[in-house]
């Protein structure tokens, strides 16, 4: 959901479909994107999924990785633009 302060209502919700296939209880969050599209972490399940304006699913992540005896839970994510990662990535 995007709740604006100002007006007190909510301006944008996401539901999945079927909406019970969707459920962030912990270690989840949103990032509206300067697209319009909102980049969701639903930690406890390992997944990352980016959605329209219009609920549309348009990339859907799933980390793979686990290590003996640990979660493979995310806590956090966050879309860096391509002119912030290019510099961090030269010369490599």
């Amino acid at each position: 959901k995007t709740l604006s302060p100002l007006i007190e209502r909510i301006e944008w919700e996401y539901t999945a479909d079927p909406p019970e296939s969707f459920s962030c209880k912990f270690i989840c969050g949103a990032q509206r994107l300067p697209n319009g599209n909102t980049l969701i972490c639903e930690g406890g399940k390992s997944r990352l999924f980016e959605v329209t304006p219009d609920g549309r699913i348009v990339w859907d992540f799933v980390n793979p990785y686990r290590t003996e005896g640990a979660s493979r839970s995310i806590y956090r994510c966050t879309r860096y633009s391509t002119e912030y990662v290019q510099p961090l990535l030269a010369g490599r």
